[in-house]
């Protein structure tokens, strides 16, 4: 049976109109998260060794791949968009997984040891939050480091969120800052 285009690990490719329980040859996995975006779903195993596991309905057949984690790294969040997504680790540095047609793995960290909370992966840019208020971008085609964004420099960011090609950020006093395709 052709099965390129599931995303799920379902057993079949069909539309689940019901809930249907999660199975990757026949391994009984337990997972701690999940997030999916247009083609993909990541998956965190809950184990003592967590793994993360990807399933890209764009180059596989509904059979995950295990995504590589660097000695001592320990997946806490995972983050999706509609084109990428991502994991924050224990020591705040992260992986991002983009271009689902042709995957690249990305290991990033912020700038002067900053910590990363949050991530919004948009489609052509990322966006970090860190564990002291300050956002950073980074473009995905271009091979740079994150950068500090300079509007957002002396207001203390609680929350970020991102889709496509805009992001918002939420200051703590209440304030919502927008940049990005507006339209």
């Amino acid at each position: 049976m052709n099965t390129k285009g599931q995303i799920s690990g379902s057993i079949s490719k069909e539309i689940l109109k019901t809930p249907t329980k999660i199975t990757f040859d026949n391994k009984n996995f337990r997972f701690s998260s999940v997030v999916s975006g247009d083609h993909y779903v990541l998956y965190l195993t809950l184990s003592d060794h967590p793994q993360l596991l990807l399933v890209n309905s764009l180059i596989n057949d509904g059979n995950p791949t295990v995504i590589p984690l660097l000695e001592n790294q320990i997946p806490v969040s995972l983050f999706g968009g509609d084109q990428n997504c991502g994991i924050v680790d224990s020591t705040g540095s992260s992986i991002i997984i983009s271009n689902m047609n042709d995957p690249t793995i990305l290991y990033l960290s912020l700038p002067n040891d900053e910590k990363i909370i949050s991530l919004s992966l948009c489609n052509d840019f990322f966006i970090a939050l860190s564990s002291t208020g300050k956002v950073y971008s980074r473009q995905f085609k271009e091979m740079s480091n994150f950068v500090e964004i300079e509007e957002l420099k002396n207001i203390k960011i609680s929350q970020i969120s991102g889709k496509y090609s805009h992001f918002l950020a939420l200051a703590d006093d209440g304030r919502v800052f927008s940049s990005g395709n507006n339209l």
